[in-house]
């Protein structure tokens, strides 16, 4: 089965259904092999449309350089126009942790909302009209136990 997205999201959560239906109500388990990437999964060639599907400085990935902007309190203003790197995204607070100097302990890694960071863009991604839809796999769910969806349960891997 094939699909094809008009444009896609910056964040993808795919489900691959892993079981065919045989007879009636009863599933069987597929066996064939998944291979893809563990990081930039390349979807360019599934978008239909010809416009980026991120647009230009609104994409944050980790281990990018990044401006911080929009912070009203008074710690937060000194913050305001320095710049990063964003190392990865703290998937409970939703926040990037953000390094401020090269040397810095994660300890001292400031946590900010995506809307305060804008993207630093070198002079490559600058001549594009926006970062390329490449993916990461951040996680993997696993379904165990019996041969049908009747029992078993879920492990997730992150």
């Amino acid at each position: 089965r094939m699909h094809e997205f008009w444009s896609l999201p910056p964040v993808l959560v795919m489900q691959l259904r892993r079981f065919e239906r045989s007879s009636g109500l009863h599933c069987r388990r597929l066996s064939t092999a998944v291979r893809f990437p563990l990081d930039s999964l390349d979807l360019s060639r599934f978008c239909l449309s010809s416009q980026p599907s991120f647009p230009g400085g609104r994409c944050i990935r980790a281990g990018q350089r990044v401006r911080i902007h929009g912070l009203t309190s008074d710690a937060g203003q000194k913050l305001n126009g320095q710049e990063g790197v964003a190392m990865h995204l703290d998937t409970n607070t939703g926040r990037f942790c953000v390094r401020l100097n090269e040397d810095d302990p994660c300890a001292d890694w400031k946590k900010m909302k995506p809307a305060n960071l804008e993207a630093k863009q070198d002079r490559t991604e600058q001549v594009e009209a926006g970062a390329q839809p490449l993916y990461d796999l951040v996680a993997v769910s696993k379904h165990s136990g019996g041969q049908s969806l009747g029992y078993g349960h879920y492990v997730a891997y992150t």
